[in-house]
C-alpha cells in the first residue's frame, strides 16, 4: 500500500484504496491527513475486525464518525445515506450530490476524483437501466445502475484558490523542478551550448 512518487526527501506516500470488494460494511473514521501527491485529503478507516485502510475523504466527514461503505437500503435515506457513505447510484434522488464513481468490481474510482468536485444526476433512463450525469468539465456521460458512488463532494474544496508563492513550494508537494540540458553550457551537459541547431540529442 505504499508508493514512492515523491521527491527523494519525502520517502513514501499512502495509496488510496478504491477496491469495492474490500470497502464493505460499517467503519470508523480514525484520522484525517493530507499527503502531497493527492489534492484531496485522506482518511484512515478501521473495520470491526481491526483492519485499517486508507480512503479519499469526503467534505464534512470528521474523525470519530461511523460510515456505511456499502449500503443497499433504499428507505431511511437520511439515516444511512450521509456524507461519505458508499452506495449504488440507482438509490439516489436526482438532486443528490455524489462523487468518486467506480464500477462494481473496479479497483479505482474513474470519475469525479479531484479536490472539491462533485456531480448530480442529469437524466434517468429506466428502460435501459442507465443514468446520465455531467462531469465537472460539462461533458455528459452514461453509467449503469450498479455503479458505486460516494455521497457528498470531495474534500479540500478551496484547492482551486491556492497559489504557489515561491518556486520552492512545489518541493514540499513532492515535485522538484529540473533544469533542461539544452539550457546549460557544454561543460555541464552534452545537450548544452547549441542554439537552434538540428544536431541529435545525446545521452549523458
Amino acid at each position: 500500500m505504499v508508493r514512492s512518487r515523491c521527491h527523494k526527501n519525502i520517502k513514501k506516500c499512502v495509496l488510496i484504496n478504491y477496491n469495492t470488494l474490500i470497502l464493505i460494511g460499517v467503519v470508523l473514521v480514525v484520522g484525517v491527513f493530507r499527503q502531497i501527491t493527492n489534492t484531496t485529503f485522506v482518511m484512515l478507516l478501521k473495520f470491526g475486525t481491526g483492519a485499517l485502510t486508507y480512503c479519499a475523504l469526503t467534505h464534512g466527514v470528521i474523525p470519530g464518525q461511523y460510515k456505511n461503505l456499502l449500503s443497499f437500503r433504499r428507505y431511511n435515506f437520511e439515516k444511512y445515506f450521509t456524507a461519505g457513505s458508499r452506495t449504488l447510484v440507482k438509490y439516489l434522488s436526482n438532486k443528490t450530490v455524489f462523487c468518486q464513481l467506480s464500477k462494481w468490481h473496479g479497483f479505482y474510482a474513474k470519475y469525479v476524483r479531484a479536490a472539491g468536485t462533485y456531480t448530480r444526476m442529469y437524466q434517468r433512463y429506466k428502460n435501459l437501466c442507465l443514468i446520465s450525469f455531467r462531469l465537472p468539465t460539462k461533458k455528459v456521460k452514461l453509467i449503469e445502475y450498479n455503479t458505486l458512488v460516494v455521497i457528498g463532494r470531495n474534500s479540500n474544496i478551496r484547492h482551486k484558490r491556492e497559489f504557489l508563492t515561491t518556486a520552492g513550494a512545489n518541493i514540499q508537494r513532492g515535485f522538484k523542478s529540473k533544469v533542461r540540458g539544452v539550457a546549460m553550457n557544454p561543460v555541464d551537459h552534452p545537450h548544452g551550448g547549441r542554439t537552434k541547431t538540428n544536431s541529435p540529442e545525446k545521452s549523458p
